[in-house]
Parts: C-alpha cells; structure tokens; sequence
C-alpha cells in the first residue's frame, strides 16, 4: 500500500507541475482552443498514467490476497487451538499427545484431557457433524460441557448423558435451533494405574501393546451427542480395558482414515499399517509424519477434519 501511494504522489505531483506551466503558457500567450485541446490531452494522460500504477497493484493485490487468505485461516486455526484445546501433558503416569487439521476455516472435531481432583485422567475426541461455524460451536459446546461435568460426574456414560439432557432443556427453551445438529464422541477415563472404562460411538481406538507391538482394536459403543437423539443406547454400561506401562493408545476421527485420493480410494488400512511399522518413540514426530503420510496419499489436501489424540501409558 505505501509502494502504490508513494508512486500515485509522485506522478500525480508531477503531473500538475507540468499541467501549471503549460496553463500558465497557453494563458499568456491566449489560444483557447489549443488550451481546451491539451486539458483534454492532459486528462487522458492523466488517467492512463494512474490506470495503469493501478492495475499493476491490482495485480499484485490479487495474488498477495490469496496468499494472505490461506496465511490467515491458518493463523486463525493455530489461535484458535492454543487458546481452546489442551496443551502438550506429559507427567509421571501419562504422555499426551494431540494433532489436528481442519479441512475449512473451523472444522468441527475436538479433542480434550484433563485431571480431576481425585488425579483421574479423562479423554475426549470427537467429531461433529459438518465443516462450518455452526459444527465448530457444537464441538465447542461439547468442550465446555465436559470440562464442567468431570468435576461431579463418575463414569464417562453419565457425562454423555448429562450432555444431551443440556441439548434437550436448550430445545425447549429455544425449539427454533437446529435440531440436526450431532456429534460423535468418545470419552475415556484412566486411573493412574491404567485401568480405563470408556463410552460413546465413535471409530475404534487401537492400542500398542509395548511388549509384543501387536494392535489390539478397542471397540467403542455407546451414544451419539445430538439434539434430537434417542436414549436406545442407555441400557449400555461403560466398556473396559487396561493398558499397561509402555502401551500406546490411538484415538482418531473419521477423517484420518476416510482421506480418499485421486483413484477415489480410502486411507484405510494404511493407518495400521502405519502405527505398527514406524517408530513410536517421539510421539510428536510420530503425529507429523502420519499427517505428512496422509497429505501425500491424498494428494490434493484433506477433505475432511482429521484429528489424532495419542496417548502412552508410562
């Protein structure tokens, strides 16, 4: 902006110092006519010199806009997981490890851990429906709920519970929102020991075992989060497994495995693949290279969220 300024000052200036004396000329010596002639004259230049500073900028402003535009949503998601998601945890009992892209602006998974006051740890991932403002604010929601519902609530049943009863009292106190909204959402909560119950549909979790590297698939079961939602999954109690000291265990959304490339085929199976045959040590180097394994299968960038939680068991 100040380059294209600085030129427009410059040969606008001289533009009129040269228009002055030439009036000033034609003045004194008095031909009107040639004086009516070279205004004239004088506008069209005047209007080519500025059309084309103009469209020179025009151009650059177009392509640095671009670049400025995907340089802003990533900006936008970098702020936006720093000041919502939890950080990097790595203590005495657990590492914690957490990935995400979105495919929009604000996508709509969400992930999340903490510890209650009794030193339980609980675990979160999840995934709301869509790729837009709406999807982002759910899972926000979803965020919020829990992080307020750890503090008086046993199991991870009761919180997705407690959660669509919320969804249920805001329909009634506003029936005009949208009531297709939902989210899929997989809570676990882990003693120190590694003793894990867990609730919600969801993909699958696979965990590592440390002493055979062998992936052991945790089905997941439970309900969905959504307004408009039944409770035909109530019956269901809390699942349960253990991991033990050296064991890995990776949660992950839909679209980590669901990327398609340009054949139209699935990620899939590359995702096993992946976990068992690489390097587990530095988990944060592990998640890049997984996205970075992904970006490349697909070839295009990723048309849907992807988010990956690990977490390893000291």
């Amino acid at each position: 902006m100040r380059t294209l300024n600085n030129k427009l000052i410059i040969s606008n200036l001289i533009f009129f110092v040269m228009l002055l004396l030439f009036v000033a000329f034609i003045i004194y010596h008095q031909p009107y006519l040639l004086l009516i002639v070279s205004l004239i004259l004088f506008i069209v230049l005047f209007y080519l010199i500025n059309w084309n500073i103009l469209k020179e900028y025009r151009s650059g402003l177009d392509k640095n806009y671009l670049i400025n535009d995907e340089e802003l949503i990533e900006l936008i998601n970098t702020n936006i997981k720093k000041l919502i998601f939890p950080v990097y945890l790595s203590d005495e009992n657990y590492e914690i490890v957490a990935k995400n892209k979105t495919a929009s602006l604000l996508g709509g998974d969400l992930y999340n851990y903490l510890v209650d006051s009794e030193n339980n740890y609980w675990f979160a991932i999840g995934d709301a429906s869509g790729h837009d403002l709406n999807s982002h604010l759910f899972s926000m929601m979803i965020l919020t709920q829990m992080n307020y519902l750890v503090k008086s609530t046993e199991t991870p049943k009761n919180i997705s519970k407690k959660i669509n009863l919320h969804l249920q009292e805001r329909l009634k106190v506003y029936p005009d929102i949208d009531k297709n909204a939902y989210a899929s959402l997989a809570i676990i909560k882990a003693n120190k020991d590694g003793s894990c119950i867990h609730y919600g549909q969801h993909p699958n979790f696979i965990l590592c075992k440390a002493k055979t590297n062998e992936l052991q698939v945790i089905e997941t079961d439970g309900d969905f989060i959504g307004l408009s939602l039944d409770d035909r999954k109530q019956n269901l109690d809390d699942k349960k497994f253990i991991m033990q000291s050296g064991d890995i265990l990776f949660t992950f959304t839909d679209g980590l495995f669901e990327q398609k490339n340009k054949e139209n085929k699935y990620f899939g199976y590359r995702l096993y693949n992946f976990i068992k045959k690489h390097p587990k040590e530095d988990l944060k180097l592990f998640a890049d290279k997984l996205f970075e394994e992904v970006y490349n299968f697909s070839g295009k960038g990723v048309d849907d969220d992807v988010t990956l939680m690990i977490i390893k068991k000291k």
